[in-house]
């Protein structure tokens, strides 16, 4: 059994919160919303930070990488945006896209950086030039998905379909039919040689690595599409949200629900979860249509304790 508690909430947002990253500095987090405003939040003094961008359109996602003193923002017109995190100012506004960017990936070991479009559109940049590498269509529906495991990089789109590219010439190796009318959420399991993906479908399925890709298990999670799966930093717990409004807790080793976080059980988000990030200290922490950011503690319950 284990043990949930909210810690704390975050408000602030007049939009959707679609994604995050980790902050500026330790104990930071960066929320992209719908109300086209970049935040930061001080998660150990459970607070607003005075750092924020405002940019032209709702704000998909957002990427922070440290090493280039740079934040990155991907927008619902298709623009990403290069911002210098020491003068607080935008340097770069990379326009190839046509539909919104779901997903931003740096590679850094290759020093590139993939972005997924809702035009079914790849591009490929150099970080630092910012030099346009590649840029092809994989699919005439949105790519929202990029994940990447060892040598090749995954990618899920609303067509139902994972794509796989080598790296670092990202060319196509495989694809397959994962889910019904989309993928949504994909992360490498942290003690097997699987892909988890969740979709549109409600579904947690199960493809091994080690064995082209073989379906292993498919799980009806969620009532409605999975947004988002993460596993905690100790690999015990899986987390995934939905746009039924609620979290699921998973045992990482056998895969059984743990906890469904949802109203009224929980005081929890009120609209569709969006996003999850599992702080490399143990917090879980959520956002939402509801425009609110949620902490949780996931722990080990003790005897004779209950959830809450």
């Amino acid at each position: 059994m284990i043990h949930v508690k909210k810690q704390f909430e975050l408000s602030g947002h007049a939009g959707p919160v679609y994604g995050f990253s980790e902050g500026r500095k330790k104990g930071s987090l960066l929320t992209a919303s719908g109300d086209r405003f970049i935040a930061e939040w001080d998660l150990e003094q459970a607070t607003a930070s005075p750092f924020s961008v405002k940019m032209e359109e709702a704000v998909f996602t957002v990427h922070c990488i440290i090493e280039e003193q740079v934040m990155l923002a991907g927008t619902g017109n298709g623009h990403l945006h290069i911002i210098d995190l020491v003068a607080g100012k935008e340097i770069k506004n990379l326009k190839v896209h046509t539909k919104g960017i779901f997903d931003i990936l740096p590679i850094p070991d290759e020093k590139l950086l993939v972005v997924a479009g809702g035009d079914g559109f790849l591009s490929v940049w150099e970080p630092g030039s910012w030099k346009l590498v590649r840029h092809f269509q994989i699919s005439t529906s949105k790519v929202r998905e990029i994940t990447r495991i060892g040598a090749h990089i995954y990618v899920g789109g609303s067509d139902g379909y994972i794509r796989v590219f080598d790296l670092p010439w990202l060319n196509e190796t495989q694809r397959f039919h994962a889910h019904h009318e989309g993928v949504y959420a994909m992360a490498k399991h942290p003690k097997k040689p699987l892909l988890v993906s969740g979709g549109k479908d409600g579904h947690l399925r199960f493809w091994h690595l080690n064995e082209a890709l073989r379906p292993v298990l498919a799980i009806p999670a969620h009532n409605y599409g999975i947004y988002s799966i993460v596993f905690s930093p100790d690999g015990r717990f899986a987390a995934s949200a939905s746009r039924d409004k609620s979290i699921k807790i998973w045992d990482t080793d056998i895969f059984e629900p743990l906890a469904r976080l949802i109203r009224p059980a929980f005081p929890m988000h009120t609209h569709s979860v969006n996003w999850l990030w599992w702080h490399p200290e143990g917090l879980l922490i959520s956002g939402g249509d509801d425009r609110k950011i949620m902490a949780w503690q996931v722990v080990r319950s003790q005897p004779g304790e209950e959830h809450s």
